[in-house]
């Protein structure tokens, strides 16, 4: 498929583009990990059948949160490496 014509709209996929923005996302979905693994790990064996329910609809919910993030990333990595015209996007905040 040509990309003559598209651009990637990534504003639905994380709150602001911006460099700045996106790394403290992602610091936010490390703290919110490490939390989570402080307050799972060693425990998973003991937990009641809703608890464990529980833990499942925490872990669906960080998957949910986590999907724009890993989203917008994918679609950054794909900008770079085929030069798809991409809206709201300025590929300089985003220097190696």
């Amino acid at each position: 498929m040509s990309s003559q014509g598209q651009a990637w709209d990534l504003i639905p996929l994380v709150p602001s583009p911006k460099l700045d923005e996106i790394k403290k996302l992602i610091e936010q979905h490390i703290a919110r990990a490490e939390q989570f693994s402080s307050d799972y790990k060693g425990k998973i064996a003991t937990l009641s059948a809703e608890d464990l329910k529980l833990l499942f609809e925490k872990i669906q919910a960080v998957f949910e949160d986590l999907e724009g993030t890993y989203k917008f990333g994918l679609r950054i990595f794909g900008i770079r490496v085929t030069n798809m015209p991409c809206s709201d996007y300025d590929s300089s905040n985003f220097a190696s």
